[in-house]
């Protein structure tokens, strides 16, 4: 099996699920809504990301590294296409339904709507040339293009030397176009391989340091802690950055220190335990797929009966939160594919 994960930063990782949520509640028709910014905290899933792919390769030592890196891409994303697909399904053929139903499609318009990109959006990779109809699954599907190279990448020797291009890297890259969100070709792949370069630099620091983050007061890394996990959520609430009050380069300077210090293992919420927890931890990338198709869902809904906008939400949380929910639970229950999953996750 593999490493086990924090529990502080299993929450986090649910907390900052619900955050992007936050910032899709215009697909379900609330243009004005606060939240907007949290396009950010998809930043802080890729930190995370590059901090156990680093973990990973630092325990996990192998001569053939390219066959590593593959290996280990398949264990990380397989367990992901399940809901995936599912979602994709769903999205296309609720468009298609909803085109026959509600805008006069004909039968060749409801088979042409699957003649394009859905084959696409299936195999994960229309995240290369366009955004697919899940809108989240772009993270997925650059992620997945990129995630053998930088798996591979993660394996130098000289681990200064990665240090090195793990900080020049961003730096020269976030110059150059800014922490934006900047989703134009190749930026989606440039995007994703970046974040998790700033998380083999947090990795780095962590191991390094360990000696000193010890050494230091628990309870003032904790304050700083905590600080830093709070400041981004009020600041994405009110949209500072969206309306020119700060800068989303603060709050993934925010997510930096946050990783950093939840990971060292220097702060009191390391202490954080729970089966809970580890369930929340586990549901937010299920959440992160499916929420999206809920939201189609309400604001479908909200078309033809004409919802208000506290109901949409009411709506759009708590529906997201359970389907992610049963999808974990049908899928967790799906014998074929846990034992294809035994075979790979689980091979010596």
């Amino acid at each position: 099996m593999g490493m086990k994960r924090s529990a502080n930063v299993e929450l986090l990782r649910f907390m900052a699920a619900l955050l992007i949520m936050g910032r899709h509640i215009y697909h379900i028709g609330i243009l004005d809504h606060p939240f907007y910014d949290c396009w950010i905290y998809v930043e802080f899933f890729l930190l995370i990301t590059g901090y156990f792919t680093a973990r990973h390769f630092d325990h996990h030592v192998s001569e053939d590294k390219a066959a590593a890196a593959v290996k280990y891409t398949v264990k990380k994303f397989l367990p992901i296409v399940p809901y995936a697909v599912i979602a994709s399904v769903l999205a296309w053929v609720t468009q298609g339904v909803y085109g026959l139903l509600f805008e006069n499609w004909s039968m060749e318009s409801f088979i042409d709507n699957f003649l394009g990109d859905f084959v696409f959006d299936l195999l994960l990779i229309s995240g290369s040339y366009t955004r697919p109809l899940i809108a989240p699954l772009w993270y997925v599907s650059a992620m997945l293009i990129v995630f053998p190279l930088f798996a591979l990448f993660v394996q130098l020797k000289n681990r200064y030397l990665r240090l090195i291009l793990c900080t020049f890297v961003p730096i020269m890259y976030f110059g150059w176009v800014g922490v934006s969100g900047k989703r134009d070709f190749p930026h989606d792949m440039l995007r994703v391989f970046v974040g998790m370069m700033l998380g083999v630099v947090i990795y780095e620091i962590t191991v390094q340091g360990k000696k000193v983050f010890e050494s230091m007061n628990k309870l003032v890394l904790t304050v700083i802690e905590v600080l830093s996990i709070i400041f981004p959520i009020y600041a994405c609430y009110n949209n500072w950055a969206g309306k020119g009050f700060t800068s989303a380069r603060l709050y993934l300077l925010c997510f930096f220190v946050t990783l950093t210090l939840s990971l060292s293992g220097a702060t009191y919420t390391s202490g954080i335990r729970g089966n809970v927890i580890t369930y929340l931890g586990r549901l937010s990338m299920p959440l992160y797929v499916i929420h999206w198709y809920i939201g189609t869902l309400v604001n479908d809904a909200d078309s033809v009966l004409s919802l208000s906008d506290p109901i949409c939400i009411a709506l759009y949380y708590p529906a997201s939160i359970i389907a992610a929910m049963i999808f974990m639970a049908i899928i967790g229950r799906w014998k074929w594919f846990n034992n294809i999953l035994r075979m790979v996750v689980y091979e010596k």
